[in-house]
């Protein structure tokens, strides 16, 4: 129940690399995918379980080597749980995974006994004699999740498998997840930190189409170790030095998290970090540029130049300093004054008369 990857490369028509040059071994137990949008997460399962083709590099599932010739033989060593699925909405519940274990070979009596339990796992026993279509988005998560195990595959990939469910129903799926990696490979792909922290033995950090970490949640945590850091000062004061990585309020004041690589020139205290905290600290390091946030936990501020309101941003990359701006600007040439000095401004939703100079004096990305 092994995944080996040497030198993937996904390329797409038009010359973008979803993946380029990943190298990876999955074994037995539940390995975690974490990544921004677009980083290369549900194109890497795509191409697991047959969906899109290899461009470069080898891939070996249970030691049968993923090329076309070998597809029918590696999808019955596979169960998938893709982002978006619709499981026959005219059907029920029930006759839709009656269905589809006929489909898969099971035996009926086999397939009986495995649907009674998954729906009971899942929380769905009492919805069994619903249409699919009556569901509601985290019902039909779960009965995608229960078609994905029907076969009781030796690998199941799931991409996303609590979205839209409320945290009880999010904790009978992680459960449901480790209980079934015990004997079998699983690929968890999500945005919730904390599920991969609950559910995990191993993680990896997707960003464009790069693995920049891959290893035990116990290396990434000491990886960002004496680097989070508690302070009851204002947002803005430490948005000058750091990464924001939580805030709360304790005792009537906001106790803000932040994500520094030195300790910064402001009264604080070394933190405990989470798993959150370490992969921010990850991103960071991998040079992704982060939202300076504004008051009031915004990262917009609108702001009224030459009688003409639009919304202007601050991103920055750590490494440099960013401009102070925390003041109100008052008109367009004090905000024209302002671009010139500094490479890390980007103009979000600004007005059509405005948004071209933005563009040519924005260094970064307009963000429209």
């Amino acid at each position: 129940m092994t995944i080996n990857i040497k030198g993937l490369t996904v390329e797409f028509n038009n010359g973008t690399k979803a993946i380029d040059n990943l190298n990876l071994n999955i074994e037995k137990g539940i390995y975690g995918l974490l990544g921004e949008n677009g980083a290369g997460k549900t194109t890497l399962m795509r191409v697991l379980t047959t969906i899109l083709p290899v461009s470069k590099g080898n891939i070996l599932i249970n030691g049968i080597n993923l090329e076309k010739n070998n597809y029918e033989m590696i999808q019955k060593q596979i169960g998938y749980l893709p982002q978006e699925l619709e499981v026959y909405p005219s059907l029920t519940v029930r006759d839709s995974l009656e269905y589809l274990g006929r489909m898969s070979g099971i035996p009926k009596n086999i397939c009986k006994d495995r649907i009674d339990y998954y729906l009971e796992k899942t929380g769905l026993i009492d919805k069994q004699n619903k249409k699919n279509k009556q569901l509601s988005g985290g019902m039909k998560r779960r009965v995608g999740l229960v078609q994905a195990l029907l076969n009781e595959p030796p690998i199941l990939i799931v991409d996303e498998p609590t979205t839209g469910l409320d945290p009880e129903e999010r904790i009978k799926i992680r459960n449901l997840l480790v209980d079934f990696g015990e004997t079998r490979t699983v690929i968890f792909s999500t945005h919730v930190i904390e599920d991969i922290a609950s559910t995990c033995n191993k993680l990896g950090i997707m960003q464009k189409g790069n693995l920049i970490f891959n290893g035990e949640i116990s290396e990434l945590l000491n990886n960002a170790e004496n680097h989070v850091i508690t302070n009851e000062k204002e947002i803005l004061e430490l948005s000058r030095y750091a990464t924001i990585s939580s805030k709360q309020y304790v005792d009537g004041k906001i106790m803000t998290k932040i994500i520094s690589e030195e300790k910064p020139r402001i009264d604080c205290i070394r933190a405990e970090v989470t798993l959150e905290d370490a992969y921010l600290y990850m991103m960071k390091m991998a040079g992704c540029d982060v939202c300076i946030m504004e008051a009031s936990s915004q990262a917009l501020v609108q702001k009224r130049l030459y009688g003409i309101n639009f919304d202007i941003g601050v991103y920055t990359n750590l490494s440099r300093e960013h401009l102070d701006y925390h003041k109100t600007m008052e008109s367009y040439a004090e905000a024209k004054a302002i671009l010139m000095q500094s490479s890390d401004i980007c103009v979000i939703n600004a007005d059509d008369e405005y948004a071209p100079f933005m563009k040519k004096n924005a260094r970064n990305k307009t963000v429209t």
